[in-house]
């Protein structure tokens, strides 16, 4: 068994100062990231023209002022699942990584590689706003508008008209800020262990990937 007791010294020294942020305010970049982004796309860009302009030629506008009243009783929900669902993307994440490291046979704590996935969690999370402000300063006049604005995605380039309705969760997947969020992934690996297991590690990620998006592609089938 090769064991990696140490972190990897041949790296940038950013990366070093990086991961000597504790942990907890990476965690809380990455809720308030996820809190800002709920807010603006709630109560900025959901606006209620975008409603009416969306549901009016289908819905009476009592119907539709409901609607949005009942949307608005629940919208605490949406904040309160951001630390529980940053949470959760980083053990599983850390679970999938960690499988690659069992089979490379280095050692290599579950502990500094939960920390390393947060950190690359919060860096995606902070860059995420960046399509949401963009959508602030355009012309958003119906809820479709939001649906193809993923310029960003392998998606919003090919189209949505243009595939099949169960490929657009693998092909919206497939964006800038995931390939963002591999990279980061590559550099964190890299600093806590060779190149042998970052390369397994990334391989079991990439599995386990590719697993969840066939689950939901699955259930897009069964509901549509």
């Amino acid at each position: 068994m090769r064991t990696l007791t140490a972190p990897n010294v041949d790296q940038p020294k950013i990366v070093a100062e990086f991961f000597s942020v504790a942990s907890w305010l990476l965690f809380l970049l990455a809720v308030m990231a996820g809190v800002l982004n709920v807010y603006l796309v709630q109560e900025v860009l959901l606006s209620e023209e975008v409603f009416h302009n969306t549901l009016g030629e289908r819905m009476a506008y009592e119907r539709i002022e409901k609607m949005m009243t009942e949307q608005r009783a629940w919208s605490w929900l949406g904040y309160a699942i951001l630390p529980l669902a940053v949470l959760l993307q980083t053990l599983v994440i850390s679970i999938s990584l960690i499988t690659g490291v069992v089979f490379s046979y280095a050692k290599v704590g579950f502990k500094a590689l939960f920390g390393m996935v947060l950190r690359v969690v919060a860096i995606i999370s902070v860059l995420r706003l960046l399509p949401t402000v963009v959508l602030i300063f355009q012309d958003i006049q119906v809820l479709d508008d939001l649906l193809r604005s993923d310029w960003y995605s392998l998606l919003g380039l090919l189209g949505r008209d243009n595939v099949s309705a169960f490929l657009h969760v693998p092909l919206a997947a497939l964006n800038l800020f995931h390939l963002f969020f591999v990279l980061g992934l590559f550099m964190g690996m890299r600093y806590l262990a060779d190149k042998g297991t970052t390369q397994l590690a990334l391989v079991s990620y990439s599995c386990g990937t590719l697993l969840w998006w066939l689950a939901l592609m699955y259930v897009q089938v069964s509901i549509g």
